[in-house]
C-alpha cells in the first residue's frame, strides 16, 4: 500500500526545490536520468547498488530502494554517499520511511505529515480494515493541503 501511493503521488508531479522550510536537501544525482549521470555514477549505481537504467529512471522498482539506509550494507552506504546521499536524505528521497517505526515516524517529525493524509498506527502496521482516504486519489484529487504534506513525507 506505501509503495502504491508513493508510485503514483511521485510519478504525477515535478521535482520541487530545496527552500529553508523543506526539511531535508535533495540528492541531485537521483534526478537525474541514468543517460544524463556520468559514468563513475552510472557504474556506482549498477555494480554497488544494483541499479540499472530502467530502475533508475523509475522510482521505486530498484530492490535497494525498500532499505532504510540503517539496513544498508557499510558497502551501499559508502556507495550512497558517493552519489551525494546522507542517511536523512536515503530514507527520505529513496526509502520514504518505510522501513520506520510509527514511533519513529513521529521522532523524525513527520508522522503528523502521515496522519494528515489518513494514515494511523493501524494503517502503517498493516492491521487496518481499511486504507487511508488517500490512496485511492491521484495527485490532482489531493488538497492543497495534503499536496504540501506530501511533500515532507515523500521528499519529492
Amino acid at each position: 500500500m506505501k509503495s502504491t501511493c508513493i508510485a503514483i503521488l511521485a510519478a504525477s508531479i515535478s521535482v520541487q526545490t530545496a527552500s529553508a522550510a523543506f526539511p531535508v536537501q535533495p540528492p541531485e544525482a537521483r534526478y537525474k536520468p541514468f543517460q544524463k549521470l556520468d559514468s563513475t555514477a552510472q557504474n556506482i549505481a549498477i555494480e554497488k547498488l544494483g541499479y540499472t537504467a530502467e530502475t533508475w529512471n523509475n522510482h521505486g522498482l530498484a530492490p535497494i530502494e525498500k532499505k532504510g539506509w540503517s539496513s544498508l550494507t557499510s558497502n551501499e552506504r559508502t556507495a550512497a554517499a558517493e552519489l551525494g546521499f546522507t542517511q536523512n536524505s536515503w530514507d527520505c528521497f529513496i526509502n520514504h520511511f518505510e522501513q520506520d517505526t510509527w514511533e519513529e515516524l513521529e521522532a523524525r517529525g513527520v508522522q503528523e505529515h502521515y496522519r494528515q493524509l489518513g494514515w494511523t498506527e493501524a494503517h502503517w502496521t498493516h492491521v487496518a480494515d481499511d486504507v487511508p482516504y488517500t490512496e485511492s486519489r491521484w495527485w490532482d484529487m489531493l488538497t492543497s493541503n495534503e499536496k504540501d504534506v506530501s511533500y515532507f513525507i515523500l521528499c519529492i
